[in-house]
């Protein structure tokens, strides 16, 4: 049998060789700058609000997308960014508003877009559709500058240290893969499990990855231009962190190949973590296959006690998003997709363990059987058509 070292290095080599093979390639981002050229010239003729726009945000942008992810897109102009969510209810209801979904969808099938959905219901309203020129299929909202904000902070985090990137990258494929990402069915979206990721590497990890770049600790920032220092609200809620941080790991420059360089204003966080990105994988998916650690209450911005919002007194599992605390990115998780999801883990973890590769571990046909879950979405409301 193989020495438990060898096993990390062979598991290292199969992740890093994992992001390489499945990560989104440069013709499918140009195919994707095509999408977002034809949606700007069908905003540029919408006279509601005066330059529309179209952003990107979501994996595209924070380098977790695969060849075969949607595109996130956020239509956006200087002229919206101090509507009050009554206007803005207001506006989701006018018949020509590109506030109301049943207005852009239209407007969406108008260019040529096909499988075009609106969803109204949802937390944040979006319309789904695909270009059938290029096969993207992609997810468009109105003025959710949350969501490009969540992207940026993403961003942050993986590049302080080489191995988050491959770490959450091998974390959203394995759920996608053994399909424990449905927030219909009781479980976790991917963007949840991306934020779980970086609780772990931050506050279960000891000692930690990296550093919580909102209430950075262990470290005094100096920098004039970090962007913590300079009061940004956006729909009521504080989006600062630091952009500051340059981490120093006891392995010297192993874990920051690649990745922005140190400079005069940089602010130091010392890191004591070597483990290499296979053992942290590895670790992970044991910590998730204990269903208690899925239920406990997480962040990112706090590893102490988290307030429960009144309208979270129903919510089996706990994460408020990093800057609108008040959502609960989890909501959708019940306590049998918290079991479910544990299984998944589990399973996985020991075939890891036993010296299974990851891409045979992804591939085997092993998915835990789903018991009836009454509190799910899908049982309450039925299938979406």
């Amino acid at each position: 049998m193989l020495s438990s070292g060898s096993l990390n290095k062979d598991l290292d080599d199969e992740i890093y060789k994992l992001v390489q093979d499945l990560a989104i390639k440069p013709n499918s981002c140009s195919k994707r700058d095509h999408v977002i050229q034809k949606i700007n010239l069908m905003l540029s003729k919408i006279g509601e609000y005066t330059n529309l726009t179209v952003a990107v945000f979501g994996s595209t942008v924070n380098g977790l997308a695969t060849e075969d992810s949607d595109m996130d897109l956020c239509i956006t102009s200087p002229d919206m960014k101090d509507l009050s969510a009554y206007t803005r209810s207001t506006l989701e209801e006018h018949q020509k508003s590109i506030f109301n979904m049943q207005f852009l969808a239209q407007k969406l099938r108008d260019i040529g877009m096909v499988d075009v959905v609106p969803i109204k219901r949802a937390r944040v309203p979006i319309c789904t559709f695909r270009d059938p020129e290029y096969g993207v299929r992609c997810d468009i909202n109105v003025n959710n500058l949350l969501g490009l904000e969540n992207t940026s902070l993403i961003v942050q985090y993986t590049n302080l240290d080489s191995r988050v990137r491959p770490f959450l990258f091998a974390l959203k494929t394995f759920v996608k893969a053994k399909e424990i990402s449905d927030c219909r069915k009781g479980l976790i979206g991917t963007y949840a499990y991306t934020m779980i990721g970086l609780h772990y590497l931050m506050f279960v990890q000891d000692p930690p990855v990296i550093p919580c770049l909102q209430h950075l600790l262990d470290a005094i920032c100096n920098s004039p231009k970090c962007r913590f220092k300079t009061s940004r609200y956006i729909m009521g809620c504080d989006v600062r962190y630091h952009d500051c941080v340059f981490i120093e790991n006891t392995r010297g420059d192993t874990f920051v190949s690649g990745l922005p360089a140190r400079n005069s204003d940089s602010t130091i966080w010392r890191s004591r973590n070597e483990k290499e990105v296979g053992q942290l994988v590895t670790e992970i998916f044991e910590w998730l296959s204990f269903t208690q650690n899925i239920l406990r209450p997480m962040s990112i911005t706090t590893n102490g006690h988290i307030i429960r919002e009144m309208n979270w007194r129903k919510h089996d599992a706990i994460f408020p998003d990093p800057f609108s605390s008040a959502t609960n990115i989890v909501g959708t998780c019940t306590a049998v997709g918290s079991k479910v999801i544990s299984q998944q883990f589990g399973r996985a973890y020991v075939k890891l363990k036993n010296g299974v590769s990851f891409a045979n571990m992804l591939n085997t046909k092993d998915l835990v059987p789903r018991p009836l879950d009454t509190k799910s979405m899908e049982y309450r409301f039925g299938h979406r058509n």
